[in-house]
């Protein structure tokens, strides 16, 4: 399965992000979208002992692109800048950093 590295941070709750800090493990599933494309299914790579992330934390990690090749990620190229949905909610954004296979 193909993924990527990316730099993320989450928004604070007040400004309608999360209430609760992100813990990027295997079973967080948002999506990426990149302007107004199509939602992309990601998982975190993260294992149990990852630290939460709070709000306003840049953090670097590794997601996997969950419906390749089946969908078309290529939105999510190398310096592109997205955001990290939960249903329709915005609850952070971030960047590609590098491509992987």
């Amino acid at each position: 399965m193909s993924g990527a590295k990316v730099v993320v941070q989450f928004i604070a709750a007040d400004v309608g992000g999360r209430t609760m800090p992100a813990c990027l493990t295997q079973k967080y599933r948002p999506h990426f979208r990149v302007g107004s494309g199509e939602y992309l299914g990601v998982v975190f790579s993260g294992d149990e002992s990852s630290e939460p992330i709070q709000p306003g934390i840049c953090m670097n990690a590794d997601v996997r692109f969950v419906y390749a090749p089946n969908v078309d990620y290529g939105d999510l190229v190398v310096g592109a800048q997205f955001q990290i949905l939960e249903g329709a909610r915005i609850v952070g954004i971030g960047v590609i950093s590098e491509l992987v296979t």
